[in-house]
């Protein structure tokens, strides 16, 4: 009798293990079904590949591997070692939440800046700039709140950047892919509602300034000088006591590029609109209640 229960329990856990391996085996045609048909569907890509794909069922996760995409009148491909999804929330057509993660994504700058530029940025980075970035998405539909938390921009020899965003009056929905325009009329009653942005220098502006240089007559020291006396008479000539800590404190991360940190909390939602009419930083720094530090 025990010999007949173990052989029962060993049939079930061989038809679970099936269903299983089916279910995967479905839901990756269809997915790999529905990244095509959406491929087709942005008008501005022309193409996108990858070597491997994983679907998890259990983390609603998607997993890309060695990823080529290339935009529709560009020559150059962008490149990913590896794009995951994980954590994909809908309700009624909205897309709620997500959080995605990108490695070693290749960047041609070649295709997209001008020559003089891609010169310069070349002895700052080579002709592809490789980084790591990610962030997680939620959507509220019922307050038309978008937050994007734990935004990570990483290029290790250069620099990283963390930050967090928060709008409200945003409706995501009406925004297609294949049609990205549709966002301008929306930015007339977009508001935000408070930011974060945490930025560590690696060398990033040390070669920056480097490469906006003549090396035989000016030096990085130099182009910071320039750039921190133009802020220090900002200084000079502001009144308002909190516009001018948050000019400092600026200036001190041009004199020493480490560490900057910079908030927003405004005590109401701010429209973007409102900064068209915007005539003097202090504006900046009371509409957002601004605060820089190093």
């Amino acid at each position: 009798m025990k010999k007949i229960h173990v052989l029962g329990f060993g049939f079930a856990v061989v038809i679970v293990i099936c269903i299983i391996a089916g279910s995967q085996y479905y839901l990756h045609i269809r997915t790999t079904q529905e990244i095509s048909r959406r491929v087709d569907e942005i008008t501005y890509l022309e193409s996108l590949e990858y070597e491997n794909l994983k679907v998890g069922l259990w983390k609603n996760q998607l997993i890309l591997s060695n990823v080529s995409l290339k935009l529709r009148d560009v020559t150059d491909l962008f490149r990913a070692g590896e794009i995951s999804i994980s954590n994909l929330k809908t309700y009624n057509g909205h897309i709620l939440g997500f959080n995605i993660e990108i490695n070693d994504l290749g960047i041609p700058l070649k295709s997209f800046l001008a020559d003089e530029t891609f010169q310069s940025m070349k002895m700052v980075n080579p002709d592809e700039l490789l980084l790591t970035i990610g962030c997680n998405y939620h959507y509220d539909p019922d307050q038309r709140g978008l937050e994007l938390n734990n935004i990570k921009i990483l290029s290790p020899d250069l620099a990283e950047v963390e930050a967090s965003i928060r709008l409200v009056n945003i409706d995501p929905s009406t925004i297609a892919l294949n049609n990205p325009v549709g966002l301008i009329p929306q930015l007339f009653g977009i508001s935000i509602s408070q930011a974060s942005v945490i930025y560590i220098d690696h060398s990033f502006l040390e070669k920056f300034f480097a490469a906006q240089s003549n090396p035989t007559d000016s030096n990085m020291p130099a182009a910071i000088a320039v750039f921190s006396e133009n802020v220090n008479q900002m200084i000079q000539i502001e009144k308002d006591e909190k516009t001018r800590t948050v000019l400092k404190n600026f200036q001190e991360f041009l004199t020493s590029p480490e560490k900057l940190h910079i908030t927003l909390s405004p005590e109401n939602p701010v429209p973007l609109v409102r900064f068209l009419w915007v005539r003097h930083f202090k504006e900046v720094v009371e509409l957002l209640n601004m605060k820089v530090e190093t």
